[in-house]
């Protein structure tokens, strides 16, 4: 079953506008666009689960957040964001597949900062900043996949 359940802090909005607030919707079906998984459950209004222990997702819109905890997995890291962090919450439960060792990723918005720690491997680096040091935390722990003996990245700003 498909279908969208709003939470009493979601709106619906024009095209056009900007997300609002935090949205209930079934498993299954697309992201909006301007929003990330923030949980994974299982509710009696979305249906039964048939490939995976969650029916429901909690889905919260990021414009305009410095850092927001994300469930993986998550291919599409927002333009403006790097992975920061990597865990385990009972939030995320049901998203990690045998792969990885954590199914929660902290995102921060790098816009204005001298400097931010990434969890490696980026995709890019982005625009206007440089890697000045690799090294390995326990914030992205299990980020290197054993392909590099560092996890983290930091990315300093550059004019």
């Amino acid at each position: 079953m498909l279908g969208i359940a709003l939470s009493t802090f979601a709106v619906p909005r024009s095209a056009g506008a900007a997300p609002v607030g935090v949205m209930t919707i079934c498993a299954g079906q697309g992201v909006p666009a301007g929003y990330l998984v923030t949980a994974f459950s299982k509710t009696a209004a979305c249906g039964t689960a048939k490939l995976v222990s969650y029916n429901t997702m909690t889905i919260r819109a990021y414009a305009g957040l410095r850092a927001i905890a994300t469930c993986a997995p998550n291919a599409n890291i927002p333009r403006g964001y790097v992975i920061t962090a990597l865990s385990t919450t009972a939030a995320c439960k049901g998203g990690q597949g045998a792969l990885v060792a954590w199914n929660t990723m902290t995102l921060t918005a790098y816009e204005g900062l001298r400097a931010v720690r990434a969890c490696a491997p980026l995709r890019n680096i982005p625009s206007g900043y440089l890697v000045t040091a690799q090294t390995t935390t326990a914030a992205c722990r299990g980020g290197q996949a054993g392909l590099v003996p560092w996890n983290t990245m930091t990315l300093s700003a550059h004019s």
